[in-house]
């Protein structure tokens, strides 16, 4: 019988649960909370660090520190999610800052490459494709604030109170960053269709 290590989705535990048995000694449940957020933490760090080795020692980074600091979470993030997304995603926003002000390196966006469509897509796949890279490229060249924002927003889930908690820009000043990103992206996009035309 072939025995294999279950991964983080066949745990049914909630991350607090898996929290408190790491902090009673499971350590080796850790990994199962490092499997579940890296992705998310990854992410993060592309926007921050440009070289692939340095966001990969960012990641390590985070939580080699959210283990240190395990007895800190309550269940309830200065994010206002109460979740232990929410509490890691604050630990590692602010210390990617803090990293990156001592650094000052330029700032590389996190989003993704999309892959270019096989030949025997359908016509309509490759169209959305085509426009997903477009938007991307537009995104791009984004100040990065505005990048962040629309990552935290819209692709990580993240509430404008909560981004506030992460962050510490004001919730008003969040929403008129957004707005006003919108509206780039809009006349961003507007223009390469018409161009295309």
């Amino acid at each position: 019988m072939n025995f294999q290590d279950p991964s983080p989705d066949d745990i049914p535990i909630g991350d607090a649960d898996l929290v408190r048995r790491i902090r009673s000694g499971e350590t080796e449940l850790y990994r199962v909370l490092v499997e579940r957020h890296q992705r998310r933490i990854f992410y993060l760090g592309r926007k921050f660090f440009a070289k692939p080795e340095d966001v990969e020692d960012y990641v390590q980074e985070v939580f080699f520190r959210a283990f240190r600091k395990l007895d800190t979470f309550t269940g309830r993030s200065s994010a206002g999610t109460g979740s232990f997304a929410g509490w890691l995603y604050t630990l590692a926003y602010r210390y990617a800052v803090n990293t990156k002000r001592d650094r000052m390196r330029e700032r590389e966006s996190f989003f993704p490459d999309i892959e270019v469509p096989a030949e025997d897509y359908p016509e309509e796949e490759i169209v959305r494709l085509d426009t997903i890279e477009r938007v991307r490229k537009e995104l791009n060249k984004l100040p990065g604030l505005y990048a962040m924002l629309i990552r935290l927003k819209y692709y990580e889930g993240f509430t404008f109170s909560q981004i506030s908690s992460i962050t510490g820009i004001p919730e008003g000043t969040l929403k008129s960053h957004v707005h006003r990103c919108k509206k780039i992206l809009r006349k961003s996009v507007s223009r390469i269709v018409e161009s295309d035309i």
